[in-house]
């Protein structure tokens, strides 16, 4: 069996989607003129705006400069692509304002918001795809797993435990069972005690509970197996 290579986009991207596809469904049934529900949502997008935003940041200073390194063309791409994000999420913001208070016209202009946001949703899953079938392998070609790995853990290590947290409850629910397995059994060796408890709470409390079962299941046996 091939090993698989480090991926210093693959959590954190499954993550987004699940996020970016619950919010482009939720808004698309919100009421509008209900003016409590239209401003929890806008609430709970700009959380998920600011968590996209602090992400292409960590990758335009982590990653992007080895990818134009080592890919030119592709990482001129992705960081085309990171600037205009950057004027859509403004847009996106201004134009769910106009929606919230726009009084009668609100299911209209809800609507239309509705549209723009799954438009960009649309945009971020090809750009994380381009990250992913271009970026990458290019990387892998160029670096070896402990380079990569070094990258990982130094954008990892700048990450605020608000953020890493807010990640988290995005990841984990999105990650197979393999691979939560692997990120939470990587916390339990690396991180202090604390922060470990801190995420196996944060663990059951996102997941399904027969997943989170299966999760503890795997992690007792591999406590056992290293005694």
């Amino acid at each position: 069996m091939t090993t698989p290579r480090m991926n210093l986009y693959r959590d954190i991207h499954k993550g987004i989607r699940l996020n970016l596809a619950t919010v482009a469904e939720r808004a698309g049934r919100t009421d509008f003129r209900d003016i409590e529900a239209a401003a929890r949502l806008r609430d709970d997008l700009e959380t998920t705006f600011r968590l996209l935003e602090h992400h292409a940041e960590l990758e335009n200073r982590f990653i992007n400069p080895l990818v134009r390194t080592y890919a030119p063309q592709v990482g001129a791409k992705l960081d085309d692509d990171h600037a205009g994000h950057a004027q859509r999420l403004q847009e996106l913001r201004a134009q769910l304002d106009a929606a919230v208070s726009a009084g009668p016209e609100a299911p209209l202009g809800g609507h239309e918001f509705t549209v723009a946001l799954s438009r960009f949703v649309g945009e971020s899953f090809l750009h994380m795809a381009d990250e992913e079938e271009l970026a990458m392998p290019a990387l892998w070609a160029a670096l070896d797993d402990r380079v990569l790995g070094e990258v990982h853990a130094a954008l990892l290590a700048s990450i605020a435990p608000e953020v890493m947290s807010l990640a988290l409850s995005w990841m984990l629910p999105a990650l197979n069972a393999a691979e939560r397995f692997e990120l939470l059994a990587g916390i339990r060796e690396s991180a202090p005690a604390p922060a470990y408890d801190a995420i196996r709470a944060l663990a059951i409390r996102v997941l399904d509970p027969s997943d989170w079962s299966r999760l503890e299941r795997q992690l007792d046996a591999a406590v056992s197996r290293a005694a």
